[in-house]
């Protein structure tokens, strides 16, 4: 499984034609629920922008 998410963030990050540095995957987990924060990070303006939020049941399914 660990594989798996790791394989579907590289091609999210291939999709969106960032380095890694410049995007992060922000996973919470309350009550049994996965929130994933995608957000994007400019190094000229060291900012950081949520790019994108989902829920699901667990990392895997919110990766999809």
């Amino acid at each position: 499984m660990h594989i798996e998410s790791a394989q579907i963030q590289k091609e999210i990050q291939n999709h969106l034609g960032l380095k890694d540095e410049n995007l992060l995957f922000d996973f919470n987990s309350i009550d049994g629920i996965t929130k994933l924060n995608l957000i994007t990070i400019n190094p000229k303006h060291k900012q950081s922008f949520l790019f994108y939020s989902v829920t699901a049941h667990d990392k895997f399914e919110a990766l999809n």
